[in-house]
């Protein structure tokens, strides 16, 4: 059977996105399971890094075309460019000659002429005006860029665009229900692949290149679970104890929800609780395949769980994900400033003040996001404390070199990609009286 191109596969991902700006992750998904084709690690790698540098590819071709462009026509141009200026992988003249190409598969002949004027005129320029371009916009949006250079300084600032702009090594949790860290290394290098310990999570792994996991025994049976390290901390920050009533609200695909039931050794109850069905069925998924047995994620809005008294509760709150754009490159186009000062702290904050309602007395109460913005975390947390002073910060006991992560006294968790090698998370403990 003969394959289609697989640019002209991203092109269709790309327009999709270009469309709706809904998740990346979520329409490359979905084109490559209807259109299943061996370049689909091309495919992911040629889109996710096109919307990367997204805002400078568009200034580039905005410099060199002149007019309003079609859509398709720009998201042509777009693919081009990343493939002609950004790309080791592809020569400048298969770059050139693939995108032309491209124009005419994609139905769209008349502007063969001109999609090989401006990459033919990018490329005889971009060695004279590009260089300080490409440092100088750091493919960020404007007002996140503006934020980090107050918040950091310009060195630290452009350490942390560099590492949001490189995509990191596959992480690992291993699901110590099954199999322990040391023997699945072992069982690793048996398949034909090397992966190593993480620094500071006691449960992860990493691997020396990017696996095929469908293909590997071990991921078939469970004994591991895709999880980036500082998503992993946040369980140790929990630091449940065996037996315990547990709650993890926005729970999605019960991934933090099957750690804690591991740290546990499957004595707790544990109850998930995710507003999204397609997530609820992700969950009873992996808690089948991982062998969980003490949890359980019902679809439910936060708001409609008014009764229980639960020893730990897991608030693992929805935010604007500044902190994983390596892995989702799209997040960063597709959030305002407004959002991290007003649209996701207000929810945060209402699943907060529900969520106490819900805590024993003596019991602990984690807060948790993948985000950097003090507005989504101190902000909300120090609100929390004001309104509720029934409750109060807690010392987080991190095993081993994640102890080095903690802040405040020992009292917050935070990590950052330039700085640790994994997204960037805060999380606090917060204990409440009685």
């Amino acid at each position: 059977m003969e394959h289609r191109n697989p640019r002209l596969t991203a092109l269709k991902i790309l327009s999709k996105y270009s469309d709706s700006r809904d998740n990346l992750s979520r329409i490359t998904d979905s084109f490559l399971s209807r259109e299943p084709a061996p370049e689909g690690g091309f495919i992911r790698e040629l889109v996710r890094e096109t919307v990367r540098r997204l805002n400078l590819i568009d200034y580039l071709i905005g410099r060199f075309a002149e007019g309003k462009l079609e859509a398709k026509v720009r998201d042509i141009l777009r693919l081009g460019v990343y493939q002609l200026v950004f790309s080791e992988k592809t020569p400048e003249y298969a770059a050139v000659n693939e995108t032309v190409k491209l124009a005419g598969e994609a139905g769209r002949q008349k502007a063969k002429k001109l999609v090989n004027a401006v990459l033919r005129n990018i490329s005889r320029n971009k060695r004279d005006t590009l260089v300080k371009e490409l440092f100088l916009r750091c493919f960020h949006p404007e007002w996140l860029s503006k934020r980090w250079l107050e918040r950091f300084g310009e060195k630290e600032a452009q350490k942390f665009f560099v590492a949001n702009n490189s995509f990191p090594r596959v992480t690992a949790r291993v699901n110590t229900l099954k199999i322990t860290r040391e023997r699945l290394i072992a069982l690793f290098a048996s398949e034909g692949t090397k992966a190593e310990e993480t620094r500071y999570s006691p449960d992860g792994i990493v691997f020396e290149s990017n696996p095929e996991l469908e293909k590997l025994p071990s991921f078939r049976k469970g004994f591991f679970v895709l999880q980036d390290e500082a998503s992993q901390l946040v369980s140790y920050v929990l630091r449940p104890k065996k037996g315990a009533s547990i709650l993890d609200v926005c729970s999605g695909a019960g991934i933090k929800t099957s750690h804690i039931a591991q740290m546990t050794g499957n004595t707790s109850k544990i109850m998930g609780v995710e507003i999204s069905e397609h997530q609820v069925r992700r969950a009873k998924e992996n808690f089948a395949k991982l062998g969980v047995l003490s949890a359980e994620t019902v679809r439910a809005d936060v708001f409609t769980c008014k009764t229980g008294s639960f020893e730990y509760t897991l608030v693992d709150a929805p935010c604007s994900g500044l902190g994983a754009l390596r892995r989702k490159p799209d997040i960063k186009w597709n959030r305002k400033e407004s959002d991290v000062k007003e649209r996701y702290p207000e929810i945060q904050s209402r699943i907060l003040a529900h969520c106490s309602g819900l805590v024993a007395p003596g019991g602990a109460m984690v807060y948790a996001t993948c985000t950097t913005e003090p507005e989504e975390n101190e902000d909300v947390v120090e609100g929390f404390l004001r309104k509720n002073p029934d409750f109060g910060l807690g010392v987080i006991n991190l095993p081993g070199e994640a102890a080095r992560l903690c802040e405040n006294n020992g009292t917050v968790l935070r990590t950052y990609p330039h700085r640790h090698g994994m997204d960037a998370f805060f999380a606090v403990r917060l204990i409440k009286k009685g």
